[in-house]
Parts: structure tokens; C-alpha cells; sequence
């Protein structure tokens, strides 16, 4: 009888870490930059079709926002914008450095968008995309865009997860003309399960 209570009671718990982790819905605190670049066969006029390629870099920011809906989508076209966004957010999110670990370098978001000057945005633009997770193991793998600018996500989920949530902003960088940006579509997100077709 005690074998079988033991057995019930670590079944419930595994079933309950998986499903934590295996969350739909979209959650703070150290940051890990990874670039990545994903390929997108957008319309750039009604009989050209080119395959444009776009950088996206990804940051663990912390914070807890509270009625704040996840995920959501900043569109920053200026240095100018990209300053205002980060003033206006860091008091909610963590953008400086972190200190380097036994696995990982020093890294933040801070030091990365030096980059984004206005050099930078006269030929790009930027998408910033936040998102929470339940987990702080999970992280993201950009795809591309879909047809009416979805931004195309994937959660790389571990088999086993941490218990801490977790802020991301996702920099998704946009050659200009950006077909993004000339849509009529608002740029939304779209979590892939499994394989992207």
C-alpha cells in the first residue's frame, strides 16, 4: 500500500512539472544573447519574390509587468524610438549586463542595440517581441513570417524545466523596404509546434 501511495504521489508530481513546462500561455531574469537569422520568401512586388533574411537576437529581461497581455510586438524605427523604448521599460525590465557565469560570458541587451544608430535604422527597422514564459529554460527559435506577418516562433522546451518564469525580448531585425512594414498586417505572433512547414 505505501509502494503504491509513493508510485501515485511521484506520478502526479512528473505530471505536473511536464505539463508547467508545456504551457501555452506566453512568461524574468538573466540574459542570454543568441542570434539566429531566419529566411522569409516575402512579396517584394507583385512579380518578384526574394528570399530576405532576417537577424533576431534574443535577451532574457526579467520584470513582471502586472495586466500586461504577452505576447506583444514593438515596432522601432529610429534610434530615437529605440531609446524612448528603453527608458519607457526600465523600470519593468532588466536591460544592463549580467556578470558571467561558469557557462556563459558576460552578455545584455544594453551593450547588443549600441548598434542600432541611426546608420543602423536609414536601411533597417526593428521589431521588438516580448514575450513570458513559465519556465526559464525555455527559449525561442525564430522562423520567419507567414502570409500575413505572423511572426513565426518556436518554444525550445528542455526535458525538464526550471519553476521561474521568464521575460524575453526578441529583436527581429528588418531590411528596409521591409514588406513587414508596407503590409497592411500588423506584425502578431505565431507559436509553431513541432517542425515549421
Amino acid at each position: 500500500m505505501k509502494k503504491i501511495l509513493i508510485s501515485a504521489i511521484l506520478c502526479v508530481t512528473l505530471i505536473l512539472s511536464i505539463t508547467a513546462c508545456r504551457t501555452d500561455q506566453p512568461s524574468e531574469t538573466s540574459t542570454t544573447p543568441t542570434s539566429a537569422e531566419a529566411t522569409s520568401v516575402v512579396p517584394t512586388t507583385a512579380e518578384a519574390t526574394e528570399p530576405l533574411t532576417y537577424k533576431a537576437q534574443y535577451f532574457r529581461t526579467g520584470g513582471y509587468v502586472p495586466e500586461t497581455e504577452y505576447p506583444y510586438v514593438v515596432i522601432v524605427q529610429s534610434a530615437k524610438e529605440l531609446a524612448e523604448y528603453i527608458s519607457d521599460n526600465e523600470d519593468d525590465y532588466f536591460f544592463g549586463s549580467r556578470e558571467a557565469t561558469d557557462t556563459e560570458e558576460p552578455h545584455g541587451m544594453l551593450p547588443t542595440i549600441d548598434a542600432y544608430d541611426e546608420a543602423f535604422f536609414s536601411k533597417n527597422a526593428l521589431l521588438i517581441v516580448v514575450v513570458k514564459e513559465p519556465s526559464g529554460s525555455i527559449r525561442h527559435e525564430f522562423l520567419g513570417f507567414g502570409e500575413k506577418n505572423e511572426i513565426r516562433l518556436r518554444r525550445l522546451i528542455p526535458g525538464v524545466c526550471t519553476d521561474d518564469s521568464a521575460n524575453w525580448h526578441i529583436l527581429i531585425e528588418l531590411p528596409l523596404p521591409s514588406p513587414v512594414l508596407l503590409s497592411g498586417y500588423y506584425p502578431t505572433v505565431e507559436w509553431i509546434v513541432g517542425d515549421a512547414k
